[in-house]
C-alpha cells in the first residue's frame, strides 16, 4: 500500500511539473513558494486554475486555496499559446470541446468569448481562464475494485464528482483486467487522450485515442473485437445509443459518469436508457473523504430504477 501511495505521489509530481513548464516562471515561483511555505507535498494539488480577471488558485487535497494574485489577459494568451504548442487552430476542435491534453495525461480546460457559424461553434477568443487538472497518479484501491468487478463480471458504471477518481480508476482497471488472473480484451475508447499506452505494454489493452466516444465505440465493437469496452465520461445520447450496440455484440461495458450516486446518474436520460438497457449490472461510487479516496460498489436492482 505505502509503495504504490510513492508511486502515486511521484507521479502527481511529475504532472505537476509539466503544468509549471507551461505556466508563466512568477506565477511557478508563487505556487512553489506556497508549497514550500505551507509544507504541502506536491502529490496533494489536483489543480491548477489561472484566471485573466480573477484569483490564481490551486485545489490542494480537495480544498480551493486562492494565492491572491491574478494572471492578466497577456499571461492568459502566452499561456494559451504555450498549450496549443503555438498552433492554435491546429487544437480548435479540442478547444471547441472544451479542453487540450497535455503530456502526461495532465488536461487543460478552457474557458473563453465563443464564435459561432451557422448554429456551430467555431472557435474561442479571450481565454479567460485555464484549469490543468493533473492526474491522481495511481488509483489506492484499484486491486479491491477489480476483485470487486470479477466477483460480477458483466458491465459498470462508475460514478464521482468531477476531480474525484474516476478516470484514474478506470486507468488502473484496464490494465488489471487486461492482465490480471483472467485476462480480457480491453479496448479504451480515450476521447480525450488521456490514457498513456506505454503503461500498458503488458496487458491485453487496446486504446483508441482521440476517437468520439460514438465512433470508438462502434470501432471497438466491429472491428477490435472487445471482450471489456471501458469509456470514460459518457455525457450525452449519442453516446448512450452507441454503447447500447456494445451489448449485442456481448462486450462488457465499464463505463463513467459525472454524478455523486446512483440516483444522481439516473437523473440524466441517456444514463438512465443505459442502465434500464441491462448494459450495467453493478454500480461503483468514488468518494474523497478527508482527502483520501474510498469506493462502494453494489448490485443494479429493479428498485433502483424507480426514482
Amino acid at each position: 500500500m505505502e509503495k504504490r501511495r510513492e508511486m502515486a505521489d511521484m507521479q502527481k509530481k511529475k504532472g505537476l511539473n509539466v503544468v509549471f513548464s507551461y505556466l508563466p516562471r512568477e506565477i511557478s515561483e508563487q505556487m512553489t513558494l506556497y508549497l514550500e511555505r505551507r509544507r504541502t507535498s506536491e502529490g496533494d494539488v489536483s489543480e491548477i486554475r489561472l484566471r485573466a480577471h480573477g484569483p490564481v488558485s490551486l485545489v490542494v487535497r480537495g480544498e480551493n486555496i486562492s494565492l491572491g494574485i491574478s494572471a492578466g489577459a497577456e499571461a492568459m494568451s502566452e499561456t494559451f499559446k504555450r498549450v496549443c504548442g503555438g498552433a492554435i487552430y491546429a487544437h480548435r476542435d479540442d478547444v471547441c470541446r472544451g479542453f487540450v491534453t497535455l503530456e502526461g495525461g495532465v488536461r487543460v480546460g478552457v474557458s473563453g468569448h465563443a464564435r459561432y457559424e451557422g448554429g456551430a461553434l467555431m472557435g474561442v477568443s479571450d481565454v479567460g481562464s485555464l484549469v490543468f487538472r493533473i492526474p491522481t497518479g495511481e488509483c489506492s484501491f484499484a486491486r479491491e475494485l477489480y476483485r470487486e468487478w470479477l466477483l460480477r463480471e458483466g458491465g459498470m458504471l462508475i460514478c464521482s464528482r468531477a476531480g474525484e477518481g474516476k478516470t484514474t480508476a478506470i486507468r488502473s482497471l484496464a490494465r488489471l483486467i487486461g492482465s490480471g488472473e483472467r485476462p480480457r480484451r480491453v479496448v479504451v475508447v480515450d476521447e480525450r487522450c488521456e490514457f498513456e499506452p506505454r503503461d500498458y505494454s503488458r496487458s491485453h489493452v487496446d486504446i483508441l485515442r482521440g476517437y468520439r466516444r460514438a465512433t470508438g465505440v462502434d470501432i471497438a465493437v466491429r472491428t477490435m473485437s472487445a471482450e471489456v469496452l471501458i469509456v470514460d465520461e459518457i455525457s450525452s445520447p449519442e453516446d448512450s445509443a452507441a454503447m447500447l450496440s456494445a451489448l449485442g455484440a456481448g462486450a462488457d461495458v465499464i463505463a463513467t459518469a459525472h454524478a455523486d450516486s446512483l440516483r444522481s446518474a439516473l437523473m440524466r436520460g441517456y444514463v438512465r436508457e443505459l442502465v434500464e438497457g441491462g448494459l450495467f449490472g453493478s454500480v461503483c461510487v468514488i468518494e474523497r473523504i478527508g482527502g483520501r479516496f474510498s469506493f462502494s460498489v453494489e448490485q443494479i436492482e429493479e428498485n433502483c430504477l424507480k426514482i
